[in-house]
């Protein structure tokens, strides 16, 4: 009588089937953190986005000794963008040199930064002073249009207020970010 030497290799149906409950196990634990994960990192990118922003305007303001600032604006990216008064900062942004020192964005004068609306849930809260532009002057000070020192938090907000960051421009031009 003779052997076979016939030799099968591959998974028996039982082995497959372990492994697809274990893979299904990990998944259903991982994907509510992977869920989290993600807004997360949605909310520090746009915070460090404002954060560049601000520091670009500062910087600039400084190196151009002239002053320049940050407004809101719906139409951003638009070749023609303006300042957007009552809007919220989710609605995008500017970074602009004020080449004639008015102390506003006038037409003509240069954008240095463009920011697309951030609508898919973030809300930014800015206080009175801050609420149509952060302003800096050519020291790199927060000023307001009267040329007056001002100071103040901008709150952001993401995923129904789960999530938030504080953004605080001191009256020295000082921008630091911590969480909520």
């Amino acid at each position: 009588m003779r052997k076979s030497k016939l030799h099968q290799s591959g998974f028996t149906f039982i082995e497959l089937m372990v492994t697809l409950v274990i893979a299904g196990m990990l998944v259903a634990v991982g994907l509510p953190s992977f869920g989290s994960f993600m807004e997360r990192t949605k909310l520090t990118s746009t915070t460090n986005d404002y954060i560049y922003s601000l520091h670009k305007a500062r910087s600039e303001a400084v190196k151009r000794i002239s002053g320049a600032g940050l407004c809101p604006s719906v139409n951003s990216m638009d070749r023609n963008a303006v300042c957007a008064v009552g809007q919220p900062y989710s609605s995008g942004w500017i970074v602009y040199a004020d080449e004639n020192s008015s102390g506003v964005f006038d037409a003509g004068e240069e954008i240095l930064h463009r920011i697309e609306s951030r609508t898919d849930g973030f809300v930014f809260t800015a206080p009175a002073v801050f609420s149509e532009q952060i302003y800096f002057d050519e020291s790199g000070n927060s000023v307001n249009i009267a040329d007056l020192p001002v100071s103040g938090t901008i709150s952001i907000t993401y995923a129904g207020g789960n999530l938030g960051r504080n953004v605080i421009v001191s009256a020295n031009g000082r921008v630091v970010s911590e969480e909520q």
